[in-house]
């Protein structure tokens, strides 16, 4: 498989940054977008090219009206990395997965040398109880001397906060090539305070939608799995103490439908 990703936009593009389109040998799109029109034709041309190379590739597009040959005239620019999605990635991908279904938020990097190929890849997840602290969850095909020395590396430290707050790609360059930063959200999550009538039909609705719902109550009855079988989770405790035992991220949203509030 080839991954096509959209690392920046600026202006008027058909699709957001951290868009993603996977490509199967032959140029055939089996999931995603990242934009459509002759652009997207022209990533995967480009894709189907570096199949059997293993290298990486970023275009760069602009779509403005000197190019109304290419089918988009948005007016914008935007910046796309090609890779190539070996076996030996998978794992990766897996923990990734796993971290945004339970989630919590983490950045990828992605280490390409001078020669456009991927050395590999690193999650970083931000350390407990640390707001920003980052540490190093998992190497893949990556050597320890290939990345800064992390306890020192502030400029490195710094992209990878920058790239979680504000929710963009970060470009690094090191003297081996450069990483590529990727912020990666957890699923969203969903605290309900208040387990009355009307917490358990926002909770049917939420979970529907895909947030993992916890419901917060300070009496038994009314917060239990039995009332509220599709959260995952359910607290009984006084509501100004609770907090000790809620994790609160970039992607936590808080309901407040308690009685007297």
């Amino acid at each position: 498989l080839m991954l096509a990703t959209i690392l920046s936009t600026s202006g008027s593009t058909p699709t957001s940054a951290l868009s993603k389109m996977l490509i199967t040998n032959g140029g055939t799109v089996s999931v995603g977008t990242v934009g459509g029109g002759c652009m997207e034709g022209e990533v995967i041309l480009h894709a189907n090219q570096l199949y059997n190379s293993g290298k990486a590739e970023i275009l760069t597009f602009d779509l403005n009206e000197d190019d109304i040959e290419s089918g988009l005239i948005c007016g914008g620019s935007m910046d796309v990395l090609i890779e190539p999605i070996t076996k030996d990635l998978v794992p990766i991908y897996q923990k990734i997965k796993s971290l945004r279904d339970e989630g919590e938020d983490c950045v990828l990097g992605t280490l390409l040398s001078k020669d456009d190929t991927v050395e590999g890849k690193v999650i970083f997840r931000r350390s407990i109880g640390e707001l920003d602290k980052w540490i190093i969850e998992t190497f893949k095909n990556c050597s320890t001397t290939q990345l800064p020395n992390y306890s020192t590396a502030q400029l490195l430290h710094h992209s990878i906060s920058r790239a979680y707050q504000r929710n963009e790609t970060v470009r690094l360059k090191l003297e081996s090539g450069e990483i590529i930063l990727e912020p990666i959200i957890g699923n969203p999550s969903l605290i309900i305070f208040g387990g009355g009538h009307v917490s358990k039909f926002v909770s049917q609705t939420a979970s529907m939608a895909g947030f993992r719902v916890t419901v917060v109550d300070d009496r038994e009855k009314y917060a239990n799995t039995l009332r509220f079988p599709e959260a995952v989770q359910t607290i009984v405790s006084d509501f100004t103490s609770v907090f000790d035992n809620l994790k609160i991220t970039k992607s936590t949203y808080i309901v407040i439908v308690t009685r007297g509030h």
